[in-house]
């Protein structure tokens, strides 16, 4: 472990009530990035296929590695893993011990898996301040690895945040922080406001070319120094008779320049319109904006620039999905708003309990396992040296981009690179 870290400087963000169709709900500013939307035909590969059993049978476990896990939800007290725990604390709210398998339980239990004989720390949180608070709490008590199995999509679309700030600082002070990319890239979209008609409208599409209906959450916002007014409006269009229909408008979110709309569909067809109050249509011309839902797809949107945070903070390792050998659809991509590739690789998911395809949480989940390999390995005095062995050991190392970072990863091939020379 190494740096200063005053985990006081991110500051608190409060949380607002939500608007629904039929009854009010509680949504937090993050959320685990739950199961993508868009799936491939390729599940979660088997345990036999697990490059790490390998690494096992010459003795690389994990042996002597802290790693925090992170998550929104609570810890089950029977998983497989529990002889490992060595710390468990809820942060604002949330119990850190729940029944049944949870996400953070199946994000735990891929972790452990790849790392079984590695100490394992536990958190859960539901505001960007028990964010904050908890990954200080991994920092106290000597934590290397943080695998935070989360996406923030109100902070991803403007670039600035608690929890952007507060995960950055943890991996300058030392730590290494996994992430994944979030589930989005279907539904994301990214433009400049237009003088007239002051709106930009995209059309919603369902998960798998399935119905648009279900509970759908959006944010919208600027990452301009100077964002302009704006708000979100869900119309509906499908209804002839009636022509087009507001069906909600959008609230302020938990900062400044950013819109969330949290929404129960009846089925139907639907636009959302991004809309500038009549007075500031010149004035915020040329304005970036950022639209994402990670619920539905964004007719009309693009996956560049999906990458969700805190995965888009500055030194955290940003991890996709791979999917039938290549990145999967939904898999969030950068750049970062702030103009960085994002993206550090991708990797397949190993099994991932109670799901076939558990997206870019388990990938990032597998990931922080083997990086727990790394730092097991690695000599004391190494600076950096997880994250940069598995980037430099990565299938496309020499010409990392946007979408597949340095390429897949390796995770034998990495543990080698950290190996010390005799």
């Amino acid at each position: 472990m190494s740096g200063d870290w005053n985990p006081e400087s991110g500051g608190g963000l409060s949380r607002r009530r939500a608007l629904t169709l039929g009854g009010a709900a509680a949504v937090t500013a993050l959320s685990a990035t739950g199961l993508p939307t868009n799936r491939g035909t390729e599940p979660a590969s088997p345990a036999q296929d697990d490059p790490v059993q390998g690494l096992h049978a010459q003795g690389i476990t994990g042996d002597g590695v802290r790693i925090g896990v992170l998550d929104t939800t609570g810890f089950a007290t029977d998983a497989a893993f529990e002889d490992a725990v060595v710390g468990r604390r809820s942060f604002d709210g949330v119990p850190v011990v729940a029944d049944g398998t949870t996400h953070g339980t199946a994000a735990t239990t891929t972790v452990a898996r790849a790392a079984p004989d590695a100490d394992l720390l536990l958190a859960s949180f539901e505001r960007p301040a028990g964010f904050r608070r908890g990954l200080a709490w991994f920092h106290r008590t000597g934590v290397d690895v943080v695998l935070a199995p989360v996406a923030a999509y109100g902070a991803s679309v403007v670039g600035r945040s608690v929890v952007t700030r507060t995960a950055a600082a943890a991996a300058d002070a030392g730590v290494t922080v996994v992430a994944p990319t979030g589930n989005a890239a279907r539904g994301h979209w990214t433009g400049t406001i237009e003088p007239a008609p002051g709106r930009r409208r995209l059309r919603l599409g369902g998960a798998d070319g399935e119905g648009v209906d279900g509970r759908l959450l959006a944010w919208a916002g600027s990452p301009d120094d100077d964002p302009p007014e704006l708000s979100l409006a869900l119309v509906r269009t499908d209804r002839r008779d009636e022509g087009r229909r507001l069906t909600a408008l959008s609230e302020r979110g938990e900062q400044a320049g950013v819109e969330r709309l949290d929404v129960t569909l009846a089925p139907g067809e639907y636009t959302v319109e991004i809309r500038l109050p009549d007075r500031l249509r010149d004035e915020a011309t040329g304005s970036t904006v950022s639209l994402v839902t990670p619920t539905h797809r964004l007719r009309g949107g693009s996956p560049r620039g999906s990458i969700a945070a805190p995965a888009s903070a500055p030194g955290v390792f940003a991890v996709g999905r791979l999917l039938d050998g290549r990145v999967a659809a939904y898999s969030g991509r950068g750049p970062t708003p702030d103009g960085r590739r994002g993206v550090d690789l991708v990797a397949r998911p190993r099994r991932w309990p109670g799901a076939t395809d558990p997206g870019t949480s388990g990938a990032a989940a597998y990931v922080a396992g083997v990086a727990a390999l790394v730092a097991g390995v690695a000599s004391e005095s190494a600076t950096d040296e997880p994250a940069a062995s598995l980037r430099v050991t990565a299938s496309r190392a020499g010409s990392p981009g946007p979408a597949a970072g340095y390429g897949a990863l390796d995770a034998a091939a990495a543990v080698r690179q950290a190996l010390p020379d005799d």
